[in-house]
């Protein structure tokens, strides 16, 4: 309650006053008798804030005393009750609670051994003495000893943790086992109020104006709520004034003055004195958005008017005068355009009947007060619309001078006119955030613009909705995976190429959209090429639907031909600078002899970042932007800069990949402090999908992985290629958006010739078999007339619909009621088929749900299915540090992968049962998982089983709040409230408002140590969404409970990936672990992954005699 009354008070003296008032335990003495010896009481208050203002404690002051009147007893913390009565009776001691401060608490919860505490408040009990004494030591730590064991036990049993340190032993008195050494503590408290003294074999904390310290108590409980925070905020108000009153006399001590010590002084009115009762009479409606700001206006206007007296005939004296309600003197108070609902007279009746002020000899306040204050509440008001129009005239100003804003007409009017619309516009122009807004504008209601990526929904959607004005409220949305801010009155909807394409199974005319916008289509995605060819059936089915395609670097023929003659076309020029290009190409050893390196080589980058620190100065702004084709290069690079930036401590280093969290993306977004340069290591993401300000260096690798597939094989592998030209060109123009940049090139200009001039389109690398599946779910008669941009080989379309029918042989044996595969011979979609569709997964993934429904194992096989949906959840620390594996050691299990993961999810889930809250990112972290996978497992189990209930396969019978009791009901609205207040909060504050980035935030996996203690939106999120008892229900489902239901796991998951099955090779019991081989019906002699369970321990894979079972009447190759 003292926390967030002291965040009112913007004044630093004020915090201060509040802090010695707290330790010094004052007694209140008469109003009439302080101002008597005031001027000795200033000095004396004078002398101790000076000595804090000087001391560098790191939190703000958060003390509440306990009234300890003479024939009071000693309250325990949490309105627990009275301490025992033999504790009372010890006159010698006293006893007071405070909240722990953060740097404490962190040594209490690691020398206790109670990490689950870390993210409570805890409180200290100090136990010290009454006044210095000469008694025995011994005496008083026996009295010390009875009191704290007496105060433990009490609170211990009413289910509170309580804990001290003995004094004989030096260790915890109601937990011995923990070895304590508090030797440390000397050194984080020697500069603050605290000391440490030494009593018999521990260290307790004193209080430097408190010395009769004799030791402290510590607990989980949280200290009573009384009245005395709302008086020592009244006494933290009466000491401001008194010190501003004789500092004045002293200044004015030649006047002729009396004596200040016999003279009563009357104290100068402020309008801060009134705080808690102008609050009630004006901001009990929401009036303004920070009440906090308003009394910092009040402070300074009130701080200005002392300094430059006003006349005192008022406004409204002027204006009351005049029958015409016109000035006689002109003032700036008549430019405010804003006005009350409520007169002077009603906003005096709200005041308080009875006279809160008297006892503080402060004067009631009068209507002529209201009045004032009002004048002051509109000025605030004014001045923060002022503030507003100001950023708004900016912001326009700002999309005037966009390029694309030179065809803003240009571009609405062809939307109007023609179908389909084709935007050619260069990197910066502004099409993806103004163009939409543009159509908004021009009436179209509702716009749809697919992104081929997550992070460019929720950063182009935040944006459209801040210049639109719409951040309050759903005219502009997103939708991903998981996630959506979307509802009947959006406007404006971002979402994936992945989720349209669903909705156009669901509705296959996409009614709900005027406009559909296609942005980044050069990058020739498979879902966006196929979401192509959807469009222009679409166009001959909705005579009333407008098509817009943009794109950065684009084939302008291409498209234009296969939209024509239905297409309107127009370039947009971009905002671009000169930029130098330089070649740099690396010459290796391996290079030379016409071989390819295995190692990926980092000191190429490490050196052009060199030659920046030589040729320009620090003073000279400008980020670098490095583009490289997967993690394992982007790791190589950033720990090559780890060491080079231990010598010169100039940079900031930042990872950017699709696998990292959403914060840990944003991140590259912020400023660098000044004197340092931000280096962004990073994929393709950072090519087109989003813009980073402030680049003035490229550095290209001329790389990029993406998937390939062998058709014979039918398999499918992350493999490296060269880009394209048109890529090339896109990374160099990020070096030219604020300013002149430098492109450095690592490879030469002949292999830059070489190049394709546009990348191959992802639907002639990768397999087929979804999107067939998907098309004819969605009615498609004949894949093979599919009007795709540019179709796949045949032999390709072949392979798929020939794999769709006879991939289900297993289900086949299984069930005989599915007697076919997902089509028919007749290519007709199948049961299986239109089930399989619904699921947003591989098919693999799909049969193992099936099968799990049908075999009852459904829970588990929908824990497993989404621990194999999402990416995986190690991070690049899981197999490079020793103390990750060996954290992990407990999850292994014998029977592979899939189990493994399985477990963690399981461990992960015990953890958020538990009920103690305890730091579930701190537990990933030191095992090397990426807590954010766990999170989405959670929301995609949720999702598959609502799918399998559309499907008729189960009945999802999770209990909702009606089947709940009345008390557990009760509980669990109050905790849903203080979750969407947290989350709230949360959200308000983590605003994407560019911050000033840390030098220590380039560290990969140490960055995100800070942010323990804070508040992680994602568990909220999940506590929103899962109660205890559903947390309980997903660990119980995701448990194998018998060995029986384990081998039925496995019998399930081997059916799911049929005939994707391999068989160790004959010889492999000759040869080392690393050397075994295995064989797959597509494709001989294969090799285990090296980062598998198998992969290190093939031995589990050798079957001794015993588990060998011989088949009677089955004869082997070799068998005689």
């Amino acid at each position: 309650m003292l926390q967030s009354c002291l965040k009112m008070k913007s004044s630093h003296n004020a915090k201060q006053i509040v802090y010695v008032l707290a330790h010094r335990a004052y007694s209140r003495k008469s109003r009439r008798d302080r101002e008597i010896r005031g001027e000795e009481l200033l000095e004396q208050e004078d002398e101790l804030v000076m000595k804090i203002e000087d001391s560098e404690f790191r939190t703000n002051p958060n003390w509440q005393l306990l009234p300890r009147h003479k024939d009071s007893q000693f309250k325990l913390p949490n309105n627990v009750g009275i301490a025992p009565e033999d504790c009372i009776i010890t006159t010698r001691l006293n006893y007071y609670t405070q909240d722990c401060p953060i740097l404490l608490k962190s040594e209490i919860t690691e020398k206790f051994n109670v990490p689950h505490l870390k993210n409570f408040s805890l409180c200290m009990i100090t136990i010290n003495l009454k006044q210095t004494s000469n008694t025995n030591m011994s005496n008083l730590t026996k009295q010390y000893l009875h009191a704290a064991f007496g105060i433990s036990d009490r609170l211990q049993n009413a289910g509170y943790w309580a804990d001290f340190i003995h004094p004989y032993t030096g260790l915890p008195a109601i937990n011995p086992g923990v070895n304590v050494d508090f030797s440390t503590l000397e050194l984080p408290y020697k500069h603050t109020v605290y000391q440490v003294n030494t009593r018999r074999k521990c260290k307790v904390i004193v209080e430097k104006i408190s010395p009769n310290t004799i030791g402290n108590l510590f607990t989980n409980a949280l200290p009573s709520k009384t009245d005395v925070v709302e008086d020592i905020l009244d006494e933290v108000t009466y000491l401001i004034n008194l010190r501003k009153m004789y500092r004045e006399k002293r200044r004015n001590s030649n006047d002729g003055n009396s004596n200040p010590k016999h003279q009563k002084t009357k104290r100068p009115f402020t309008f801060l004195d009134y705080k808690r009762i102008l609050e009630k009479v004006f901001f009990n409606e929401d009036l303004v958005e920070d009440i906090n700001d308003v009394w910092l206006f009040v402070k300074k206007f009130e701080s200005f008017t002392m300094k430059k007296p006003t006349s005192d005939n008022s406004v409204v004296a002027n204006l009351s005068s005049n029958p015409l309600k016109l000035p006689e003197v002109f003032d700036k108070m008549h430019l405010i355009n804003l006005k009350m609902n409520y007169s002077d007279d009603e906003l005096a009746s709200r005041l308080p009947t009875y006279d809160q002020e008297e006892a503080y000899e402060k004067r009631p306040l009068t209507k002529e007060d209201i009045s004032k204050f009002r004048q002051l509440v509109l000025m605030y008001m004014d001045f923060k619309q002022k503030e507003k129009f100001n950023k708004l005239r900016k912001l326009r100003e700002t999309q005037q001078n966009l390029p694309v804003y030179q065809f803003k007409d240009e571009i609405i009017e062809a939307v109007k006119n023609h179908r389909v619309v084709i935007i050619a516009g260069d990197t910066g122009c502004g099409k993806s955030t103004q163009i939409p807004q543009y159509l908004s504008n021009a009436g179209f209601k509702r716009i749809a613009c697919t992104q081929p990526r997550r992070i460019a929904c929720i950063s182009l959607s935040k944006r459209v909705a801040y210049e639109s004005l719409s951040i309050h409220n759903n005219d502009v949305g997103y939708q991903i995976r998981f996630e959506k801010t979307v509802n009947k009155d959006t406007k404006i909807l971002f979402l994936t190429e992945g989720l349209l394409l669903r909705q156009v199974c669901g509705e296959d005319l996409l009614s709900q959209y005027d406009v559909i916008v296609l942005d980044e289509i050069h990058e020739r995605h498979l879902h966006g090429d196929f979401l192509l060819g959807v469009m222009k059936c679409l166009l001959h089915q909705r005579s009333d639907v407008k098509l817009v395609l943009m794109s950065a670097t684009i084939n302008v023929d291409l498209f234009s031909k296969y939209f024509s003659p239905l297409a309107k076309l127009i370039q947009v020029p971009g905002r671009l600078y000169p930029i130098k290009l330089e070649y740099h190409p690396i010459i290796s050893e391996m290079k030379v002899l016409g071989k390819k390196s295995e190692r990926f080589d980092p000191s190429p980058f490490i050196k052009v970042m060199h030659m920046i620190d030589k040729k320009y100065p620090k003073h000279e702004r400008g980020d670098v932007l490095m583009f490289l084709s997967g993690m394992a290069e982007i790791t190589a690079v950033v720990d090559a800069a780890r060491v080079y930036c231990e010598k010169n401590d100039t940079w900031i280093i930042l990872p950017l990949h699709s696998s990292m969290s959403l914060g840990e993306q944003d991140k590259v977004f912020d400023y660098a402090p000044e004197g340092t340069r931000k280096c962004i290591v990073s994929t393709n993401i950072a090519e087109t999908s989003i813009t980073i300000d402030g680049i003035r260096f490229v550095v290209d690798s001329g790389k990029v992985k993406e998937m390939s597939y062998d058709s014979t094989s039918k398999v499918q592998r992350l493999k490296e290629f060269w880009v394209s030209k048109a890529s090339a060109d896109q990374r160099k123009g990020r070096a030219g958006r604020t300013g002149p940049g430098v492109c450095y090139r690592l490879y030469s200009e002949d292999e830059f010739d070489a190049m394709a001039d546009y990348s191959t389109p992802e639907l002639q690398k990768v397999p087929l078999d979804a999107l067939l599946l998907q098309m004819v779910a969605m009615g498609l008669p004949n894949a093979r007339l599919f009007p795709f941009i540019e179709p796949p080989q045949s032999e390709n379309i072949e392979n798929a619909i020939e794999s769709l029918k006879q991939h289900f042989d297993i289900l086949t044996i299984v069930v005989a009621i599915y007697k076919s595969g997902a089509l028919t011979k007749e290519e007709r979609l199948t049961p299986i088929g239109k089930m399989l569709s619904q699921l947003p997964v591989d098919i693999p993934l799909g049969k193992m749900l099936i099968m799990g429904s049908l075999f009852d194992q459904l829970e588990p096989v929908l824990s497993l299915a989404c621990v194999l949906s999402v990416q995986t959840p190690f991070t690049n620390k899981a197999y490079k540090d020793t103390e990750c594996e060996r954290a992990r050691m407990d999850l292994e299990s014998d029977h592979g992968d899939p189990i493994i993961l399985l477990n963690a999810f399981k461990q992960w889930l015990e953890l958020k049962s538990d009920g103690q809250n305890t730091n579930t990112r701190q537990w990933c972290k030191r095992r090397g998982f990426e807590e954010q996978r766990f999170y989405e497992m959670t929301k995609l189990r949720r999702q598959f089983k609502d799918l399998l209930d559309e499907c008729g396969l189960v009945k999802n019978e999770e209990k909702n709040m009606d089947d709940m009791t009345s008390a557990e009901r009760a509980l669990r609205h109050g905790e849903l409230k203080l979750l969407r207040d947290m989350k709230k909060t949360h959200k308000e504050e983590d605003s994407r408002k560019r911050k000033v980035l840390k030098k220590d935030m380039w560290e990969i996996e140490d960055n995100l140590d800070a942010e323990d203690d804070s508040v992680d939106i994602r568990d909220i999120d999940f506590r929103l969404r899962h109660n205890q008892r559903q947390v309980k229900q997903l660990l119980k489902g995701s448990t194998a409970i018998s060995y029986k239901d384990l081998m039925m796991l496995k019998i399930i998951l081997s059916s799911g990936l049929y005939p994707h099955i391999a068989i160790s090779d004959e010889f492999n019991s000759l040869k080392t672990t690393k050397e075994h081989l295995f064989h797959t019906e597509g494709k001989p002699f294969v090799s285990l992954h090296p980062m598998s369970y198998f992969g290190n321990h093939s031995d589990v894979l050798q079957l001794t005699e015993s588990e060998i079972i011989y088949v009677p009447e089955f004869k082997g190759k070799n068998a005689s």
